[in-house]
């Protein structure tokens, strides 16, 4: 911790009306521990969003006592209400002018209750410049798919806070997890193996307790790997000599590698990285091959049976569950941006 890096954590806090209830009282948990867990020699933001943006500060302050505790008070005075209006807040979090020698990390909460997910994962990899994001999920009906893109893309991690649980000892923990990376910058040195269509495509930073998974078609072979990096500001690199293990993995690891691949392509698709129509017949291919499920490729079940019999069209109101610990006030009908369901799977 003494030779590690001045940090500014970006605070950005997601008060829209889905949030009302149990997901707002969790994030001011998780803000009060996350304050209170900051090192003397970071810096810090605080942004809210919801139909407009407001800041703590419109520049990084000090993570002094005085600071801190002034601090508190505008997290607490947070109220759930509106629609979730994003971009302004993300362009503010990597906008603002950063001190110099600090890491940024983006701390971002919400439900994902967000509509637009291509747009905002656009500004984030436009704007992102090498900020990280730590994204958290806060409720039990969270847009997982946005809030992992969101870390994916920021080479951080996404956690999720269940507030039906002790919203204390959760926020807590998840606030004790601002780490810093000990491994940033990630690269893999092949040698002279036969390795291609690596996934992730962007490697994260690699956490202290945490671990890294890279998954890539390999020829056979044995041969030296190296991973390098860098730790504290140093370049670092692990030496690994990789064997072939016939049958290892069975068939699950070209599963579990289709799937990355998948995912990648998506992405692509999502911030309009390469020609759209190479990244579908990517998915489309390796959807066909190893019989995944995909924007492009499904399964199709063959009724026999004929429900509607006289062809005509009925419109019903089709009930759907209210997400745990929301109350009814946080529905005012998805107007707006935002959206129930993830508008990508």
């Amino acid at each position: 911790a003494v030779e590690a890096a001045p940090r500014e954590i970006v605070f950005v806090l997601d008060t829209s009306g889905s949030m009302d209830g149990l997901p707002i009282a969790a994030s001011k948990k998780f803000m009060e521990a996350a304050l209170q867990g900051l090192r003397p020699n970071d810096y810090f933001r605080i942004i809210r969003f919801a139909n407009d943006a407001s800041h703590f500060s419109e520049r990084a302050l000090p993570a002094t006592e005085a600071n801190l505790r002034n601090g508190l008070p505008f997290v607490k005075r947070l109220q759930a209400g509106g629609g979730t209006e994003i971009d302004y807040a993300m362009r503010t979090a990597f906008g603002t002018a950063q001190p110099d020698k600090t890491l940024r990390i983006v701390v971002f909460l919400s439900d994902g209750y967000i509509g637009n997910e291509a747009g905002v994962l656009e500004t984030i990899r436009k704007q992102i410049g090498e900020a990280r994001i730590y994204a958290f999920g806060v409720g039990t009906g969270v847009n997982r798919y946005l809030l992992d893109a969101m870390a994916d893309e920021g080479r951080g991690y996404a956690r999720y806070v269940d507030p039906t649980e002790s919203a204390l000892d959760v926020a807590s923990q998840l606030a004790a997890d601002l780490r810093s990376p000990v491994l940033t910058d990630i690269e893999i040195d092949w040698g002279d193996l036969n390795v291609t269509e690596m996934t992730p495509a962007r490697i994260p930073d690699l956490f202290e307790g945490r671990q890294l998974r890279v998954l890539a078609r390999y020829e056979g072979g044995t041969g030296d790997v190296r991973v390098n990096g860098v730790t504290e500001g140093r370049l670092a690199s692990l030496p690994v000599t990789v064997a072939p293990s016939p049958g290892a993995g069975g068939q699950s690891l070209p599963l579990i590698w289709a799937r990355s691949r998948i995912a990648d392509h998506e992405r692509g698709i999502a911030v309009r990285d390469g020609a759209e129509q190479a990244h579908e017949e990517a998915i489309t291919a390796l959807g066909l091959e190893f019989g995944l499920q995909s924007r492009f490729t499904s399964f199709v079940a063959v009724a026999q049976k004929i429900v509607n019999t006289t062809g005509e069209r009925r419109d019903a109101s089709v009930p759907l569950p209210q997400v745990a610990g929301v109350p009814k006030t946080a529905y005012p009908g998805f107007s707006g941006s935002s959206t129930p369901e993830p508008q990508v799977i």
